[in-house]
């Protein structure tokens, strides 16, 4: 009986034991958040039935790219691509020359729906962008039109072709140009009459 117990003691403490020096692997899975980036950068790395995963890009188009284990590191395309291993205190991750933070699944969410709410934003702005500048646009043609009716209604007022016709036509048309460049400098990026031909 006391033998017994003795073998199930030793027996838990080696299962203990063995337990506490699990896969190494393990303390990879997770999200992780690239540090020191302007742009979120997330990747994930899992376990699928013992083969580990990293998935890149995980808020665009993940890809899943399989990872082999050679020591206390896991290797992206047999190390061709590079080496995955985590630092001492096994909180950041080191990839390539990049390192990342472990982060929560409620935090790859945030992450996405910011980014998400960002686009949208800038989708709003593009379109009152494209608004404003196709306003601009119809203001500056529709300045460039009556400019012409105004020239043509000059040159049929003075239809003679004599050096005096000329500086009185070149005069008004001076005088149009300073009737409507108010108008004109109002508009922003309207040409200048001399391009409205």
């Amino acid at each position: 009986m006391i033998q017994t117990r003795k073998l199930l003691v030793i027996f838990l403490f080696l299962f203990t034991l063995a337990s506490c020096n699990g896969d190494v692997s393990d303390d990879f899975v997770g999200y992780w958040q690239k540090e020191n980036s302007d742009k979120p950068s997330v990747i994930q790395i899992k376990n699928n039935d013992g083969t580990y995963l990293f998935v890149d890009t995980v808020l665009t188009n993940p890809r899943e790219i399989p990872l082999s284990r050679q020591d206390n590191q896991l290797l992206v395309n047999g190390g061709a691509s590079g080496a995955i291993a985590l630092t001492d205190s096994g909180s950041v991750l080191r990839f390539n020359s990049s390192t990342f933070k472990k982060i929560t699944e409620a935090d790859v969410q945030a992450i996405k729906d910011e980014e998400i709410r960002k686009k949208e934003q800038n989708r709003q702005l593009m379109a009152t962008q494209r608004a404003e500048a196709e306003t601009r646009v119809a203001a500056c043609d529709a300045l460039k039109e009556k400019y012409k009716a105004r020239l043509a209604q000059m040159r049929a007022e003075y239809p003679g072709r004599t050096a005096a016709d000329s500086r009185v036509k070149a005069a008004e048309t001076a005088k149009i140009q300073e009737e409507l460049t108010p108008e004109k400098d109002s508009i922003e990026g309207c040409r200048p009459f001399n391009s409205f031909y």
